[in-house]
């Protein structure tokens, strides 16, 4: 199953909106629906620790982009519970396709905010994505999150090794962050940082053994290019960073090949040879 991505409108740049935005506001907006814990619902929890990890703010900082978020209609949050829900997400992003109401249902069902949660539900019938009837059944049947990961984890036979599920209906084997293919591109990858936020955006993107081999081969490439080389590795990106960018397909430059030592004196006899050919002998 190919890399989970965030639709963005690209006119943002050229409303009202993003002209009043500073810089660092837009950044954060950015951040806010593109980060691993983005959900198709659009209301997920808030990481904060995450959040000052990835984007490099202070927790000061960062509370008070979400205050100005909040002021400018582009998010409610919940400081009770740490969730986020961001406004205008349904343009997209929600749909009646199948795989799309499933998630919803199942992302409907995780949210711990009440307030949250009754709008969210507001916006789903006035969408006309679901019904009244819809939002009950979803509440009550739709699989958690926690429960979809624990069912990709212990496999739907019982019979799997550890760490691998199957997709639904597809017969693929899924490998988890608890998984020897983790273990695997963890002890490849050169920046170990976040592991947690890498494992956590690895099982969302449920790793095939198709897509797992274009990985390995990415990260190979990647190992062997000028980008990552430059300054002892520090435009390395982190794991999770890469991983949810698609890194693999990335076209990195290889390093140039080293040149060949010259063998003691062969600097001295070049010169001797130069020489001689100049007088002709």
């Amino acid at each position: 199953m190919a890399t989970a991505y965030s639709k963005i409108q690209r006119n943002f740049w050229e409303t009202d909106e993003a002209r009043e935005m500073t810089p660092e506001e837009k950044y954060f907006w950015m951040y806010l629906q593109t980060n691993a814990n983005v959900n198709t619902l659009g209301c997920y929890a808030f990481r904060m620790r995450k959040a000052m990890d990835e984007t490099g703010y202070n927790r000061e900082t960062l509370e008070k982009l979400l205050q100005r978020m909040e002021q400018v209609l582009r998010i409610l949050y919940d400081e009770g519970t740490k969730e986020v829900f961001l406004l205008h997400w349904a343009e997209g992003n929600w749909n009646k396709k199948t795989a799309t109401l499933r998630a919803l249902a199942a992302d409907l069902k995780e949210i711990q905010s009440k307030t949250l949660k009754e709008t969210v539900k507001t916006l789903l019938l006035k969408n006309g994505i679901f019904t009244e009837e819809e939002v009950e059944k979803a509440e009550k049947t739709a699989p958690s999150a926690q429960e979809r990961n624990e069912k990709e984890q212990r496999g739907t036979t019982g019979n799997k090794r550890s760490g691998e599920g199957e997709g639904e209906g597809e017969g693929e084997k899924i490998y988890t962050s608890k998984s020897a293919e983790f273990f695997l591109f963890w002890k490849e990858y050169p920046n170990k940082k976040n592991k947690q936020t890498a494992m956590a955006r690895w099982d969302r993107m449920r790793v095939t053994a198709e897509l797992y081999k274009k990985i390995m081969e990415g990260l190979k490439r990647a190992q062997r290019s000028r980008e990552w080389a430059e300054q002892d590795g520090r435009y390395i990106p982190h794991p999770a960073s890469w991983l949810h960018a698609g890194g693999w397909e990335n076209e990195y430059r290889p390093l140039a090949p080293e040149k060949p030592t010259p063998p003691p004196g062969a600097s001295c006899n070049d010169a001797l040879a130069s020489r001689r050919g100049l007088v002709g002998g």
